[in-house]
């Protein structure tokens, strides 16, 4: 910017100072320079427009290496995320199996292969845990299971329940001395 100005600068004193009266009529100079200065306008509207492109360009690179750079880094998480299910169904549908052998329950073989299938390890091994017995067996559920809502305590009904636990601690304490 500075150079289109000092170029305009150049051109109106050499039009002035450099030449003599005689030489330039007054108005004939005069449009001589007007001419010159518009030709230097024009050269600096066209130097910023193309300067402004060149940015423009500059900025959208940055921002097309951006958005690569992070459709990558998505790609990585889903294959990440993707071999991770795949090892999680190798080792439930392995556990379901084992689980049907030791238990003797087809259901636990029939989620393995539900998992192998598509299915959902995590519900598979969930609901396989749900139908373990404490004692070791198989839990036998029901079709329907109705669930009452707890009672509500009166102040009755919680001194009779700290009344038969201080009666079961008395229990344990004459168990233990024994």
């Amino acid at each position: 910017m500075r150079r289109i100005a000092l170029l305009a600068f150049l051109l109106l004193w050499g039009a002035t100072v450099g030449c003599s009266t005689g030489t330039l009529s007054g108005s004939a100079g005069l449009s001589n320079v007007t001419s010159a200065i518009e030709a230097v306008g024009s050269t600096a509207t066209g130097f910023r427009a193309v300067q402004s492109a060149s940015e423009l360009n500059n900025a959208n690179k940055q921002l097309v290496y951006a958005q690569t750079a992070i459709a990558e880094s998505q790609v990585d998480s889903a294959e990440a995320e993707r071999q991770r299910l795949t090892q999680e169904r190798v080792v439930t549908t392995r556990l379901l199996r084992e689980m049907s052998k030791d238990y003797n329950d087809h259901i636990y073989l029939a989620l393995a292969e539900w998992v192998e299938a598509g299915g959902d390890p995590d519900f598979a091994f969930k609901y396989a845990l749900s139908r373990v017995d404490s004692s070791g067996g198989v839990k036998v559920l029901p079709q329907q299971s109705l669930s009452f809502p707890q009672p509500i305590q009166t102040n009755s009904t919680k001194v009779n329940l700290q009344q038969r636990a201080s009666q079961h601690e008395a229990s344990n304490l004459s168990e233990v001395q024994h």
